[in-house]
């Protein structure tokens, strides 16, 4: 058995769990209220979201940022903590943890807009 048909397989098992069909179209329910609410900027809003003004998602783009920021700080800390980092490499950590959590709340934001729309 290859990987590849493994994981086709364990793909198939879980698209088959009915009971993550329910939160599944709460939360997308929960998400157009959220549209809505923005009332005559939702579709504005939508499309910045998507990256139609890029001309591609831009979700896959942004999940880099964090896996990039908190593997550098990783690395600064490390060498902070070894005392070859530096007088800047503690705060250097922390700005890209920083970094990180701004753009794990943008990729959040950009995810859950593309997969509102994600059927089947």
């Amino acid at each position: 058995m290859s990987v590849r048909s493994g994981l086709g397989r364990a793909v198939r098992t879980v698209e088959r769990w009915q009971l993550l069909d329910a939160p599944s179209y709460q939360i997308e329910h929960g998400i157009s209220l959220t549209f809505l609410l923005t009332g005559r900027h939702a579709r504005r809003l939508q499309d910045l979201l998507h990256g139609v003004w890029f001309g591609h998602p831009i979700h896959p783009a942004l999940v880099t940022v964090p896996i990039g920021a908190w593997g550098a700080a990783l690395v600064l800390d490390g060498l902070d903590a070894t005392g070859r980092g530096g007088p800047g490499a503690g705060q250097a950590a922390r700005t890209v943890v920083k970094l990180g959590v701004g753009g794990a709340v943008a990729s959040a934001a950009t995810g859950l807009t593309d997969w509102q729309h994600a059927h089947e």
